[in-house]
């Protein structure tokens, strides 16, 4: 297992039709010596693989506007609709997590882009 950490796995790897449905969309803040600070450092696109049902939040870095604003998502799927969407080159990269004396294994997702994928 840690042959794999902080190398980038690619998220088809893991979920081969990479299509998700999109659940919710925020903003992420910029990390400065263990804290958060007030800039914006990118997007994060609540998701889940509609065949695992497993929910995962990719980061996409950079990106200042969201795909679409969180409200509108919000009103879309409290009409019932289902919106896709899949990632551009999107990796999973493990890392160690040290809680105290305890150490685990945890999944960071990050992709370039996130497009809409038309429904027929």
């Amino acid at each position: 297992m840690t042959k794999f950490i902080n190398k980038g796995i690619p998220l088809k790897t893991l979920y081969k039709d990479g299509t998700f449905i999109l659940l919710s969309i925020s903003e992420y803040k910029e990390y400065k010596d263990g804290k958060p600070t007030n800039n914006v450092a990118g997007q994060k696109y609540e998701v889940v693989d509609p065949l695992s049902y497993d929910k995962i939040m990719v980061k996409i870095p950079g990106q200042m506007t969201p795909l679409f604003p969180p409200e509108v998502l919000a009103g879309l799927r409290e009409n019932g609709e289902k919106v896709l969407v899949e990632f551009v080159n999107a990796i999973d990269k493990l890392y160690l997590r040290r809680d105290g004396s305890s150490i685990s294994v945890e999944d960071s997702f990050s992709a370039e882009d996130v497009l809409l994928v038309e429904q027929s």
